[in-house]
């Protein structure tokens, strides 16, 4: 077996921290570490990087193999190719011998090798990095995956290894199906996970009751749209709760728009504590250019029904579309207070490598970037960025003072969303 280090890269740009880990670079970590390979994990977003003691450990734990995620979706915990290629030449320069893979949304979406790296990985399938490492060395055995179900439940254990998450050690992600078939124009997933694959209700139920054992309290669902099969999604809230698996847990899920009461009260008796909705616009017209199949007056009722039985909610929004004025603006703005949303994030619509938007749009815009945010400047939008900026902070600010009370006498009444 080899000694292997997996390493997820701090971002390119300096952002605000929050929770939160890459499910593929825990998934890889937990099958290699479940095979009997000698297993240590980075998340330089949570350590600091010290390249001298990189080496030093590089040398001193005769690792074989160093698996490099580059990411591209523009979060938090995104773009960090620069330092991914940083870490890459580091090792190639100081231990020509290890070898190195690389993998990640954004060699899926660029179809670029990283520089280096003795094999890049260009399509979201953990299955292709198995084999790549079978490939650098055929003495270990061919590990394959023919399932979704197959998969086993992340090592989080492992992952306590370093300390930001062991200081954390009641929170974690889950993850119960990815991807999303909706037609979103904006959506940069699609240039990586298009298809919609999910754990069957067995497999996350059981998943729950192993986080149970684990005294797990804070759980984030990460997948992309928990709603997406409404029916699927019920049937998992309702045993969730029949059994009383998230009695002490305070969950998170993001969701689409399109839901009803009955899943609500699945959801406040499972204990979902937080749902993160991606509604983008209060714009019927801008709503049809984004592609967003979402009937506002409906949404607005269950965002209105889910706060009042205790359920913080989230709006995502997004300003910037082609046709967006002062008056479209402002209906977002409107419906936002109508909603009366716990917490509200407004972004500006970014044409983001992957996305329908990107690829329609004039090539002499995009070329050379992996995105670009909607602006005057570059005739994408009416507002040139920094107005789009102040346009965001100004409401921000006014919503949150306004809100500030009723949100404190949300908190005293059902508890914080989040213990973290």
């Amino acid at each position: 077996m080899s000694n292997v280090m997996v390493i997820y890269p701090k971002p390119n740009e300096c952002k605000n921290h929050r929770f939160g880990f890459s499910y593929n670079w825990a998934m890889i970590g937990t099958i290699l570490y479940n095979s009997g390979h000698k297993i240590v994990l980075h998340d330089y977003p949570c350590e600091d990087f010290d390249n001298d003691a990189f080496v030093s450990r590089l040398i001193n734990e005769k690792t074989q193999l160093v698996i490099v995620e580059f990411d591209s979706f523009s979060l938090k915990r995104s773009e960090n190719n620069c330092h991914g290629q940083i870490l890459v030449h580091s090792v190639k320069n100081n231990c020509p011998k290890i070898a190195v893979i690389a993998y990640g949304h954004y060699c899926c979406i660029t179809g670029r090798d990283i520089p280096r790296a003795d094999i890049t990985i260009k399509q979201n399938d953990i299955n292709l990095i198995l084999s790549a490492i079978h490939q650098l060395n055929q003495a270990v055995p061919l590990i394959q995956y023919d399932s979704f179900d197959s998969f086993p439940f992340i090592n989080r254990s492992l992952i306590h290894s370093i300390p930001y998450f062991y200081e954390n050690k009641n929170s974690t992600l889950v993850r119960t199906a990815q991807g999303c078939e909706n037609s979103c124009i904006f959506c940069q997933r699609k240039g990586w996970q298009g298809k919609y694959i999910s754990h069957s209700t067995e497999y996350v139920l059981s998943e729950f009751e192993a986080l149970k054992s684990q005294d797990f309290r804070t759980i984030w669902v990460i997948d992309e749209n928990f709603t997406f099969r409404l029916a699927r999604a019920k049937d998992i809230l309702k045993k969730l709760a029949e059994h009383n698996t998230t009695t002490n847990m305070k969950i998170a899920i993001s969701s689409w728009a399109n839901i009803d009461k009955e899943f609500l009260e699945f959801a406040s008796k499972a204990n979902i504590k937080t749902i993160s909705f991606g509604i983008e616009t209060g714009n019927p017209e801008i709503l049809k250019f984004y592609r967003k199949n979402i009937d506002l007056r409906n949404t607005k009722q269950m965002i209105q029904y889910a706060n009042s039985i205790g359920i913080f909610t989230i709006g995502n929004f997004i300003i910037g579309a082609p046709m967006e004025t002062a008056e479209t603006i402002n209906e977002t703005f409107s419906f936002i207070e109508e909603c009366s949303f716990d917490q509200i994030n407004i972004k500006t619509l970014d044409y983001m490598m992957g996305s329908e938007l990107y690829s329609s749009t004039n090539t002499n815009i995009t070329r050379g970037n992996t995105h670009v945010f909607a602006c005057k400047e570059l005739g994408l939008t009416n507002f040139t960025i920094d107005e789009l900026k102040n346009i965001k902070k100004s409401f921000a600010q006014a919503y949150y003072k306004k809100r500030k009370q009723e949100i404190a006498k949300k908190i005293n009444k059902y508890g914080t969303p989040f213990d973290i």
